[in-house]
């Protein structure tokens, strides 16, 4: 026999039916289920405690190490610090594009260069390169430096 019919079938709409169950899908009464895995790190967790070493120093991470680890704690974050150097080099840089290129674009290259020795390659050649640019495209910058040859010129 087939599926139970739902609705009245008038030919004008679908009929809906229920399905009919399929015994190969239904799990076995006495059979139980494997539960299932833990991760690696609550595994440990849920394991019979060790005695902790006594802790020692933690290591030293410089800022261009990058530490895994697979504990629960992240030991990395406490040593990865917060690239200030190079985020300002990339705003002083960015900004001298638009506004005070002579004043904004010097701060963006010593920063740049700060940032450099900091190990912040890619905030600090952002920030470089659109001071240097900022500068290539100032006409006050080429202002003064074409006064300071002509000035050069006249009194040398």
């Amino acid at each position: 026999m087939g599926p139970a019919l739902i609705g009245s079938n008038d030919g004008a709409s679908p009929v809906m039916t229920e399905p009919a169950p399929h015994p190969e899908f239904q799990p076995d009464p006495g059979s139980v289920s494997a539960p299932i895995p833990l991760p690696v790190a609550l595994r440990a967790a849920t394991a019979a405690p060790v005695p902790a070493a006594p802790p020692g120093p933690p290591p030293v991470i410089t800022d261009a190490e990058f530490g895994l680890s697979l504990e629960m704690r992240d030991l990395g974050a406490r040593a990865r610090s917060i690239p200030i150097l190079g985020g300002l080099a990339a705003v002083f840089g960015v900004a001298a594009l638009f506004k005070a290129p002579l004043v904004l674009a010097p701060l963006g290259l010593l920063f740049a260069l700060a940032a450099l020795f900091r190990r912040q390659v890619g905030l600090a050649v952002i920030g470089g390169v659109s001071a240097v640019v900022a500068l290539a495209i100032s006409p006050v910058f080429w202002a003064v430096i074409g006064l300071a040859w002509l000035g050069g010129w006249l009194l040398g």
